[in-house]
C-alpha cells in the first residue's frame, strides 16, 4: 500500500513546529507597523509609575506575601483597555489571548497577569486620591516644556458619554432630581448598586440621551485635550467655559460654536486678553449679517477639529459609551480615556515629524 509522502511531510511539519517560530511570529508582527512598539519607543512609562508611586506608596511586602504589581505596568494596562474600549474582564482575557498585549506589557507568563479586580481596585484608588488628575496634568506639562502644545489657540466643546439607561418610578426620578437619591432602595442594596443617581436626560437634535458630559478644551494645532470637566448630560456647555478661562489664562485664542456665546463669557475673555472666536448667534428679530455670517464660516473651519478628537475617541476608541455607573466612577474611565487620546495623538505626531519630537522622554 502506497502512502502519500507529501502529505506525510506536511503532517510532519504541523505537529512539529520550529523551536523559533513564536519569535519569528513576534518578528513578523513588528513589522508590520505595530502601534503598540511605537507606544514603548516613544513613550517614557516610568514617568507615570513613578509619579504614582510618589503619591500611593508600595506596602512592605519584605516580611512575607506576594510581591506588589508594578504601577507601571497597571497604568499601561489601564490605557491598553481604553486604546482597545475592554471592560475589566475583557482586558485580562486579551492579555491572556493576545502575544501583542503580553509584549507590550512586557510580560513573559500568564501568573504575572493581574485579574480583573485588581485593575478595577487601581483605577479606583487613583481616582479617589486624585492621582488620575494629576497624572492628566503633569503629562501635558511635560508637552508644554517640550513644545509640543504651544497654548496659541484652543476650542471648547463637549461631547455626550452615554451610561446604562435606568428604569425608575415617578416617585423616583423626583427624589433623584431634588438630590436625594441616597436615601432610595435602602432595602435593596444589590440594586441600588446598580442604580446610577448622578446621570440625566438630554434631549438634542430630536434624541433622547441618558448619561454624562465630557466638556473639553483642545489645543488648535496638535489636536491635544489640554484640559476637561465631567457633568451629567443636562449641563449646558457654556457653564464650564468661565471655570476654563480661569485654569488657561495663557490661551491666546479661544473658538467654540454658539452654545458658549454670552455677555459674561465675552467679558471674562476680553479681562484675560484672549481673543474671542466664539461663532455669533442670530436673534428672532436680529439675523446675522453677511459679514457675521462668513465669520462665521471662517471660525467653523478650525472650531470642525474638535470634532476630529471626538471622531478619533468614539471610533478609534469606542469611548463614548460606559458601563460602569456614578459621576464620579465615569469621570475616572472619562479622565483616563482623554489621557489614552493625548497619548495616541503625541504617538502620530512624532511619526508625523520623523520621530523627531521626543522632548516628552
Amino acid at each position: 500500500m502506497k502512502t502519500n509522502s507529501k502529505k506525510g511531510k506536511l503532517q510532519r511539519v504541523i505537529s512539529n513546529p520550529d523551536l523559533f517560530e513564536n519569535q519569528d511570529r513576534i518578528e513578523k508582527l513588528k513589522r508590520h507597523n505595530n502601534s503598540l512598539i511605537k507606544l514603548n519607543k516613544y513613550i517614557n512609562w516610568s514617568f507615570f509609575g513613578k509619579e504614582i508611586d510618589r503619591q500611593l506608596p508600595m506596602v512592605d511586602y519584605s516580611k512575607g506575601g506576594r510581591p506588589p504589581i508594578s504601577r507601571e505596568l497597571l497604568f499601561k494596562i489601564l490605557v491598553l483597555q481604553h486604546m482597545f474600549n475592554l471592560s475589566d474582564d475583557g482586558i485580562e482575557y486579551q492579555i491572556l489571548d493576545r502575544n501583542s498585549f503580553m509584549e507590550f506589557l512586557g510580560l513573559k507568563t500568564f501568573r504575572d497577569i493581574p485579574d480583573s479586580k485588581t485593575i478595577w481596585l487601581v483605577r479606583d484608588q487613583l481616582n479617589k486620591l486624585g492621582i488620575l488628575d494629576d497624572l492628566f496634568v503633569k503629562f501635558n506639562t511635560q508637552l508644554m516644556v517640550g513644545g509640543i502644545i504651544l497654548n496659541k489657540g484652543t476650542i471648547t466643546d463637549a461631547t455626550i458619554i452615554e451610561t446604562p439607561k435606568q428604569r425608575n418610578t415617578k416617585e423616583e426620578n423626583a427624589l433623584i432630581k431634588e438630590e436625594k437619591g441616597e436615601d432610595l432602595w435602602e432595602d435593596n442594596p444589590n440594586k441600588k448598586q446598580q442604580k446610577d443617581i448622578d446621570a440625566r436626560w438630554l434631549k438634542k437634535d430630536g434624541q433622547s440621551y441618558f448619561g454624562y458630559k465630557d466638556h473639553v478644551v483642545v489645543d488648535v494645532e496638535s489636536k491635544l485635550i489640554l484640559d476637561f470637566e465631567v457633568t451629567p448630560a443636562n449641563e449646558h456647555d457654556s457653564q464650564l467655559m468661565p471655570e476654563f478661562i480661569n485654569r488657561n489664562p495663557e490661551v491666546e485664542v479661544m473658538y467654540g460654536d454658539s452654545a458658549y456665546i454670552s455677555q459674561e463669557i465675552s467679558e471674562k475673555l476680553a479681562m484675560n486678553n484672549i481673543e474671542n472666536k466664539i461663532h455669533e448667534k442670530g436673534k428672532r428679530n436680529k439675523v446675522l449679517t453677511k459679514a457675521q455670517f462668513n465669520s462665521n464660516k471662517r471660525k467653523s473651519k478650525i472650531r470642525a477639529r474638535v470634532e476630529h478628537v471626538f471622531g478619533m475617541i468614539a471610533k478609534g476608541m469606542g469611548g463614548l459609551m460606559f458601563q460602569v455607573r456614578s459621576l464620579k466612577r465615569v469621570t475616572a474611565k472619562i479622565t483616563l480615556m482623554n489621557l489614552t487620546y493625548n497619548i495616541k495623538r503625541l504617538i502620530y505626531l512624532i511619526d508625523s515629524n520623523g520621530g523627531a519630537m521626543l522632548s516628552f522622554k
